[in-house]
């Protein structure tokens, strides 16, 4: 048990606190340190990730505060990495510097093996190790790869002469030990871009040391990125991205050299930022922070974006219409998202503008130009509507001419004429009686309800409904159309609580046409699946969709299925599935490669016979190659 442990100093590296313990405790040898500090001499102190931290826990005095969350979240550049892991994964690296014996493994599995990106020597700060002297230590932001600046002074960081693979006998060295004279602070000119950008990597590398520690899924980081790039127009809303435009615009957004010299560069055949859309890899932590910077956003900014991409883009949108002053403002704040209601369930966004004009629009929009059309106008507002009988009333443009202008069909341009003057003279005759009575829209009809008309569409369905006992809702709802649309759109609960069930209709076409026409299909379905795997060279699936295909039913069994029984259990059981397709691949490939004369082995036999990552871990295509070889 250590009888002392330093007490660290503000985002102090963990290697740091463990070479003042050497220090204090005048260890001539490195082997002694780490035996007091993981109880093992062999263990080896890593500058970046430490591992042996449960046996290090374990030697502490009693009372301690340290737990391994705060060692490798506090003083470690873990967080920097796991910021743009996954969790589960992020889980496992800590059960791993946690643990003894883990190595090379955490760089492995972190993504930080290859040695281009990491620093070659410890780096610190000219400025800060003057402000105070006596208190020099190796600061944990400075250790970041892609972090050459010094936040708080606003000066290049040196390098020491301390590699980050030391020797045994030099493995431990206190900034105190290793910097004796301090060199002339290189200070930054912001009004240079490539300084600029420097001191954004460095002000979002610590804002994510502060603030992240959990990991991120790779796919809702994708999905941030893509909405980013919608906007821009570099991609499309089903997930495609413009990749040459986008990496024109990069190249042109950074000065030269810069990439390289934070090992970001790339040629535009082979770029690691068409991968870093891809949710199956994972990408050097200094390249998500270019490109936020290239999307225009801080690195607080993007982890607080939505993961998911809206289907009609970000707000404010446009407002359509066209007879207001305000003709395709991005004003409209109010967007509701829902589905069609036939069986397509497209979605459907309803823009409601504070001037009254409300749109709809199918989505999700493809392209930008999608945000300035619609589907159908659900309300043109008084603002349209007055513009309207303004201009009809002046005289001056033929009706024609009005239409283009605000937007409609002719035909449509006259119905609505029709239609505001109607109302109009309606309030008047109401204005002059007192009336109560309300003018209610259904479709092209207009009633005057007085009262509620909630209470009058009921009165009205109800006694319908009762002039039709036994009869369809269809048969009922062409006597009283007007309430049935009307319930439908404000009180579709209590229509479906008082119309008739759909009426069952018994299935009568199972006539003997159709049960020979049943059984010729399933015996021509069994001679396809023979023909198909009598085929010569490479192997054909006999799949669902190929038969049916063959049958040429493909429009009349969705239908029929039920008339259709030996048919559809012909094609359940006729069916090769992706594994049953596989392992006959196999047997192919194998009798091919002996055949050739060529020598079986195991890569020569899965190319061959083109089996997938994913499916040969299935328990019978292992099986299947086995055999084979």
């Amino acid at each position: 048990m250590l009888g002392f442990f330093p007490t660290p100093y503000p985002d102090e590296l963990f290697y740091s606190l463990c070479s003042r313990y050497h220090e204090k405790s005048e260890y001539r040898s490195m082997r002694s340190t780490a035996r007091d500090l993981f109880g093992r001499e062999s263990a080896k102190f890593t500058i970046d990730f430490p591992s042996h931290l449960a046996n290090f826990l374990a030697s502490l005095p009693p009372g301690h505060n340290y737990t391994a969350q705060r060692v490798i979240y506090g003083y470690t550049i873990f967080p920097f990495f796991s910021a743009f892991r996954p969790p589960d994964r992020v889980a496992s690296l800590i059960n791993k510097m946690c643990n003894a014996d883990a190595g090379a493994k955490i760089h492995t599995s972190i993504g930080a093996a290859n040695s281009s990106y990491q620093f070659e020597f410890l780096r610190y700060c000219p400025l800060c190790i003057k402000d105070k002297p006596g208190q020099a230590y190796w600061r944990r932001i400075d250790q970041i790869p892609g972090v050459l600046v010094c936040l708080e002074h606003s000066v290049f960081l040196e390098n020491s002469t301390i590699h980050r693979h030391q020797g045994d006998r030099e493995a431990l060295v206190t900034a105190t030990q290793a910097i004796k004279t301090l060199p002339a602070a290189r200070p930054m000119d912001l009004s240079k871009r490539e300084h600029e950008i420097h001191l954004r990597i460095a002000q979002d590398v610590r804002w994510i040391l502060d603030n992240l520690s959990y990991g991120t899924d790779i796919s809702s980081l994708g999905l941030r990125y893509l909405g980013l790039l919608m906007d821009r127009q570099l991609a499309t809303c089903t997930g495609f991205v413009r990749l040459r435009q986008l990496l024109k615009e990069f190249l042109d957004f950074y000065p030269d050299n810069l990439l390289d010299e934070l090992h970001a560069g790339f040629e535009v055949e082979h770029s690691w930022l068409s991968r870093i859309f891809d949710r199956r890899t994972t990408q050097y932590p200094i390249r998500h922070l270019l490109l936020m910077q290239f999307l225009g956003l801080t690195a607080e900014e993007f982890f607080h974006l939505p993961n998911k991409m809206p289907p009609f883009g970000t707000g404010p949108w446009p407002c359509l219409n066209r007879a207001s002053n305000h003709y395709k403002e991005e004003r409209i704040t109010n967007c509701k998202i829902g589905s069609s209601r036939n069986a397509c369930k497209i979605i459907v966004g309803t823009f409601s503008c504070d001037c009254g004009f409300i749109y709809r629009r199918d989505g999700p929009d493809t392209s930008l130009d999608s945000r300035y059309t619609y589907n159908r106008v659900l309300s043109y507002g008084p603002i349209w509507e007055n513009r309207v009988l303004e201009l009809c009333g002046d005289g001056i443009l033929t009706h024609q001419e009005i239409a283009v202008l605000v937007g409609i069909s002719r035909r449509h341009l006259n119905h609505k004429l029709t239609e505001l003057r109607r109302e109009k003279s309606c309030a008047g005759k109401e204005s002059e009686s007192g009336s109560t009575a309300v003018t209610l829209r259904t479709g092209k009809r207009r009633s005057l309800v007085k009262g509620n008309p909630q209470e009058t569409h009921r009165l009205s369905w109800l006694s319908a409904y009762e002039r039709n006992p036994g009869r369809s809702r269809c048969a009922i709802m062409k006597e009283a159309a007007v309430a049935y649309r009307w319930l439908l759109r404000h009180d579709k609960t209590w229509l479906d609580n008082n119309s008739p069930h759909p009426l069952t209709v018994k299935n009568t076409r199972l006539t003997g046409k159709w049960q020979k026409r049943d059984a010729r299909l399933a015996k021509e379905a069994e001679d396809i699946k023979e023909r198909m795997l009598s085929i010569e060279g490479h192997p054909v699936r006999v799949s669902r969709r190929a038969i049916i295909s063959l049958l040429r039913i493909s429009y009349q069994l969705p239908k029929n299925a039920e008339l259709l029984p030996l048919t559809v259990r012909a094609l359940e059981r006729l069916s090769e599935s992706p594994v049953d397709y596989t392992i006959r691949r196999v047997s192919w490939a194998r009798d091919c490669i002996v055949k050739e004369g060529k020598s079986l082995s195991y890569f020569e036999l899965i190319r061959r016979a083109c089996v997938s990552s994913k499916i040969i871990r299935n328990p019978r295509v292992e099986r299947a190659v086995r055999e084979a070889l």
